[in-house]
């Protein structure tokens, strides 16, 4: 388990869900992704675990893990809504741009955004973010 947690995907998620409340600052563009994939793994174990315990358990828990897999993608929803805004501020741009992702080819213009090296001097959202990973 604690190589699991040194691997640089974890650590950055980690770091990110003990700055989960915080929209403001910045995000370094290493410690977005290597969250986001942090994110994708941790849904993808959990939606596996989910569905196997389906297959193999009554009718009624069922209905309780998927109640419980909603609350989690929707915990992992807002962590991904937190680094998004932090990562807009580090590339100098307005977090209202991510409000793009809910049309139907405007979703490419934040992951462009995102995908952007850092600013490199401190701008309106704070000084330029070190990386842990």
């Amino acid at each position: 388990m604690e190589k699991l947690l040194e691997l640089k995907p974890f650590k950055a998620l980690m770091k990110m869900i003990g700055e989960c409340l915080d929209f403001k600052g910045r995000t370094a563009r290493a410690e977005y992704w290597y969250a986001v994939l942090g994110i994708i793994i941790l849904e993808a174990i959990a939606f596996f675990v989910v569905f196997i315990l389906c297959l193999i358990m009554p009718k009624f828990i069922d209905s309780i893990l998927l109640l419980i897999y909603r609350a989690f993608s929707l915990a992992a929803t807002f962590l991904y809504v937190s680094m998004s805004i932090r990562r807009m501020h580090d590339v100098n741009q307005t977090p209202w741009l991510l409000l793009l992702w809910l049309t139907a080819v405007g979703g490419i213009v934040p992951i462009y955004f995102c995908a952007q090296p850092s600013y490199p001097e401190a701008n309106q959202y704070g000084p330029v973010p070190t990386s842990i990973v």
